[in-house]
């Protein structure tokens, strides 16, 4: 495991606070040197709520998710769900030149927002279809059908 400097915080002249309460999602960016914070509430777009280079990282950092409550006395609570730490595409990459990065197969409850991804692979698939008898389901992946348990994997999650 390699071994980084930390990255000091001076308090309060670094923090950033989103002026909504209870924030649903909370997006960070790393573009080379430069971290860019997104928030939003249930049903708006992310709102950039800053960004900065001033933070000297290593090229390779560790990234997690962690709570302070700035009183020793206090223990603060949260809930987190739904995270995903995900490796964007590079500008440069072209899927024809370059290769498929993969795909995900993902549900999402319309009523609470929540995310799941059901089914991953390194090839591109299409979408699942259902049988014509509508017992079962189907991917398409490189020009040939492959039997998906859909129901099955909906029911698991």
């Amino acid at each position: 495991m390699a071994s980084f400097a930390r990255a000091y915080m001076r308090d309060p002249q670094d923090e950033l606070f989103f002026p909504k309460k209870n924030a649903e999602i909370i997006q960070l960016e790393r573009i080379g040197k430069t971290f860019i914070m997104r928030i939003a509430n249930a049903g708006e777009p992310l709102q950039e709520l800053g960004r900065t280079d001033a933070i000297e990282m290593p090229d390779e950092v560790l990234a997690g998710i962690f709570m302070c409550s700035h009183n020793p006395d206090v223990a603060e609570e949260g809930l987190a769900w739904n995270v995903r730490i995900e490796q964007t595409v590079p500008d440069s990459h072209n899927g024809y030149r370059d290769g498929v990065l993969g795909c995900k197969l993902e549900t999402m409850n319309v009523f609470d927002g929540k995310r799941m991804i059901i089914h991953e692979n390194s090839a591109r698939f299409e979408a699942p279809n259902w049988m014509p008898d509508g017992k079962g389901s189907y991917l398409i992946r490189t020009g040939t059908f492959i039997p998906f348990p859909l129901k099955a994997a909906l029911l698991n999650n």
